[in-house]
C-alpha cells in the first residue's frame, strides 16, 4: 500500500521508479488528495486499486486481497518460465533443433 503523498518521494513517483526498474510489486494506492486523472494513470501503470479516503475496511481488504492474488499469479508465471528455461537448457543440440522444427510446423 502506498499513499499518494509520502515525505520526500510521493507514491506516484515511487510507482514510476519501480516500473522503470521492471519491478512487479502490486500496489494499492490510498489517498486523500487524489483525482481521477491521477487514479487512471496509477491504474494504467499497474496499480491494483486507487482508494480515495475515507474508504471502508471492506474496500481496503478487497484491494489487498486482489493485490495478493495478482502477486501469487505473477510468481506462478515466473516459476513456469524458469522451469521451461531449465528444461530447454537440458536438451541436446539435436533435440533443440527438432523442437524448433516441430514448433515451426505448427505455425
Amino acid at each position: 500500500m502506498l499513499d499518494v503523498q509520502l515525505p520526500g518521494l510521493d507514491g506516484i513517483a515511487l510507482q514510476q521508479q519501480l516500473t522503470q526498474k521492471s519491478r512487479m510489486e502490486q500496489i494499492v494506492f490510498i489517498t486523500g488528495h487524489g483525482d481521477i486523472p491521477m487514479g487512471i494513470g496509477a491504474m494504467k501503470r499497474g496499480a491494483v486499486d486507487f482508494l480515495p479516503k475515507p474508504f471502508s475496511d471492506e474496500d481496503l481488504l478487497s484491494a489487498v486481497a486482489n493485490a495478493l492474488a495478482r502477486s501469487a499469479e505473477n510468481q506462478r508465471q515466473r516459476s513456469e518460465v524458469v522451469e521451461s528455461r531449465a528444461r530447454l537448457a537440458k536438451l541436446t543440440p539435436r533435440e533443440f533443433e527438432v523442437l524448433r522444427l516441430v514448433i515451426a510446423s505448427h505455425r
